[in-house]
C-alpha cells in the first residue's frame, strides 16, 4: 500500500535492489525508502551544482542588452506604430478593504 504512493524515481531506485534484502518490517522499510529519497535527493543537487553554465567562451563576449526603460533612444522601436510612448502604469499597492 505504502510503495504506490512513493515518488516514481524512489520506485524505480528501489527496483535495482534485490527483493530478498527489502526490510520486511514497516518501519524498517520507511527507514530504507527514506534513505533512497535522501541519496537521490543528494545526488541531484551534485547534478545541479557540477551543471556548467551554458556558454562559457571568453573569446567573443557579447555586450549586456540595454534595458528598454534605461535608454535613451526611441530609434530602434518599429515606426509602424501609431501610438505615442507614454508613461508606465503605476499600480497602487495598498490593499483594498471589501466594506459591507
Amino acid at each position: 500500500m505504502l510503495y504506490c504512493h512513493l515518488k516514481a524515481s524512489v520506485k524505480d531506485a528501489i527496483s535495482f535492489v534485490p527483493k530478498f534484502t527489502h526490510p520486511t518490517k514497516f518501519k524498517d522499510y520507511c527507514e530504507f525508502i527514506t534513505g533512497i529519497d535522501d541519496h537521490l535527493y543528494e545526488h541531484k543537487l551534485e547534478k545541479k551544482k557540477d551543471r556548467k553554465p551554458k556558454d562559457t567562451r571568453v573569446d567573443s563576449p557579447e555586450p549586456d542588452p540595454i534595458p528598454l526603460s534605461t535608454s535613451t533612444t526611441t530609434s530602434s522601436l518599429p515606426t509602424n506604430s501609431t501610438l505615442p510612448l507614454g508613461t508606465p502604469m503605476e499600480i497602487d499597492a495598498m490593499k483594498s478593504k471589501h466594506h459591507s
